[in-house]
C-alpha cells in the first residue's frame, strides 16, 4: 500500500509531479478560502483535474512576470517545481 492512495488533494502536489518540472498553462485564477480563515490565490490549469495553490513567493513570482493583475495570467505559461524541502 502507498499512503499517497489514502491522501487526496484537489491541488497538485509533490507527488503529483512524480519527479517532472512540467510547463503549464494558467485557464483562470481563483481565491481558496483555507481552514484557518485566510484566502490563497490558486490557478486551474488547461487539462488537469488538479489546480495549484499558491503561496506569497509563487504568487509574486507570476505576478513580476505577468503583472498584478490576475487577468492578464490567463493563457500565460508556468513552470512547475517541486519544492526543495521535498527533494
Amino acid at each position: 500500500m502507498n499512503v499517497n492512495d489514502y491522501i487526496q488533494s484537489k491541488y497538485l502536489g509533490v507527488n503529483d509531479l512524480k519527479g517532472k518540472e512540467p510547463v503549464v498553462t494558467i485557464a483562470r485564477v481563483a481565491e481558496e478560502d483555507m481552514r484557518d480563515g485566510q484566502t490563497k490565490l490558486a490557478i486551474v490549469i488547461n487539462n488537469h483535474p488538479k489546480g495549484i495553490l499558491l503561496n506569497k513567493t509563487n504568487t509574486r513570482s507570476i505576478a513580476d512576470l505577468y503583472g498584478d493583475e490576475t487577468d492578464a495570467w490567463i493563457g500565460k505559461a508556468a513552470l512547475v517545481t517541486p519544492p526543495t524541502d521535498h527533494l
